[in-house]
C-alpha cells in the first residue's frame, strides 16, 4: 500500500513538472489587445507574427483551426498573418509545413479588438550540413592573423588544422596567400553539421534555376556581390555541379549578418570589412500555384564588396530539399 501511494505521488509530481515545463516554453506570447473599429460588432481579430523572420516565411501557407472552423492563409512580407473570429474564448491550432504545430488554448477575445500574438515556430527536422565555407584574408600588409570560428553546430572538418587554442593562426599577405608552419594555402576551410536550422520555405527574393540556367545565375550572383576571379572560380566549381544535377532549384542568398546563423568569425587584428555570402539551395522547390505578386520571386540585389584596408571574404551554403533538409 505504501508503495502504491508512492507510485501515485510520483505520477502526479511528474505530470505537474511536465505541465510547468510546457508552460515555461510556450511557442507563443500574447502582446497586446487593442480596439479596432474596422471590425464589426461581432468580430475579433488575432494578429500573428514571427519577429526577425520576415523574408524567411513570406509566401508560406498556414493551416489553422479555430474551434471547429478550419482554413488556410499566407504569411506576408512582415512575417505576419491574421485570423478573424467571434468574441469569446477559442482554442486554436496553427500548422506550418515542416514545423511543429502551435496549440493555443482559451485566449479571451473582445468584440472589435485586435489581439497581437508573437509566434516561435520550431522546425521538425534537426540537422543540415553547412558545406565548404571558405575564408579568404586580404590584409593591407603582411601580418599574423588569428581567426576564431564560433560555429552554431558541430565542426566536421577544418583545414588547415586549428592550433592548441582552437583557432587558425596564419601569416596573411595582401594577395590572399596564407602560410602556416611552412605550408601555403588559398583559404581557410570548414564544414559543420547544424541542428535546429529553420526551413526557409518560399521567398519573395531569389533565383529559380534549371540545369541550363544555373551556371549563368551563379556567375551573376558572384559578379553582383563582387567576388574576384579566384573566389568566383572556387565557388562555381563547388556549387555548379551540385546545382546542375538538380532538375529545378531555388537559390536564396544570405549576406553578412544573415550568415551568423551558421557561425560567427572573431578575427584579430580586426578587419576593416568582413563580407559573407551563403547560398541556400532548395532542391525541387514547391512552387505556389498563384503568384502573390506579379513578379514572384524578384531577383536579389547586392551591395558589391568594397576592398579597402584589411578585407575578409567568406562563402558557403547548404542544400535543402523542397520537402525538408537534405544532408550531403
Amino acid at each position: 500500500m505504501k508503495n502504491h501511494f508512492l507510485f501515485i505521488f510520483l505520477i502526479l509530481f511528474t505530470s505537474i513538472s511536465i505541465a510547468k515545463e510546457r508552460e515555461s516554453f510556450l511557442p507563443y506570447k500574447v502582446l497586446t489587445c487593442e480596439p479596432n473599429q474596422e471590425l464589426t460588432e461581432n468580430e475579433t481579430e488575432f494578429f500573428f507574427y514571427s519577429p526577425h523572420l520576415e523574408s524567411v516565411y513570406f509566401g508560406m501557407e498556414v493551416s489553422y483551426s479555430v474551434d471547429d472552423r478550419i482554413g488556410t492563409t499566407r504569411i506576408d512580407k512582415q512575417g505576419a498573418f491574421s485570423i478573424k473570429s467571434t468574441p469569446g474564448k477559442h482554442v486554436m491550432q496553427l500548422y506550418l509545413p515542416d514545423h511543429y504545430e502551435i496549440y493555443i488554448d482559451s485566449i479571451e477575445s473582445k468584440a472589435q479588438h485586435r489581439i497581437s500574438i508573437e509566434l516561435y515556430w520550431a522546425y521538425t527536422e534537426l540537422e543540415i550540413s553547412v558545406d565548404k565555407p571558405v575564408i579568404y584574408l586580404y590584409p593591407d600588409k603582411e601580418m599574423e592573423v588569428c581567426v576564431r570560428l564560433d560555429g552554431t553546430g558541430e565542426l566536421n572538418f577544418i583545414y588547415p588544422p586549428f592550433n592548441t587554442e582552437n583557432e587558425w593562426k596564419v601569416k596573411a599577405s595582401p594577395n590572399g596567400d596564407l602560410k602556416q608552419h611552412g605550408n601555403q594555402y588559398r583559404y581557410l576551410f570548414w564544414e559543420a553539421t547544424q541542428e535546429n536550422f529553420i526551413f526557409p520555405g518560399l521567398y519573395y527574393q531569389g533565383f529559380y534555376c534549371t540545369p541550363s540556367t544555373s551556371l549563368s545565375i551563379l556567375e551573376e550572383i558572384c559578379d553582383s556581390f563582387g567576388l574576384n576571379s579566384q573566389e568566383k572560380a572556387d565557388l562555381i566549381t563547388f556549387w555548379g555541379p551540385k546545382v546542375q544535377q538538380m532538375e529545378n532549384s531555388f537559390i536564396r542568398v544570405l549576406l553578412n549578418e544573415e550568415a551568423h546563423r551558421f557561425g560567427t568569425l572573431n578575427i584579430q587584428p580586426k578587419p576593416d570589412h568582413i563580407y559573407r555570402i551563403y547560398l541556400l539551395v532548395v532542391k525541387d522547390p514547391v512552387l505556389i500555384e498563384e503568384p502573390i505578386e506579379e513578379e514572384f520571386p524578384s531577383p536579389q540585389f547586392f551591395t558589391p564588396i568594397h576592398r579597402e584596408g584589411f578585407t575578409v571574404v567568406e562563402w558557403g551554403g547548404t542544400v535543402i530539399s523542397g520537402a525538408g533538409h537534405e544532408k550531403l
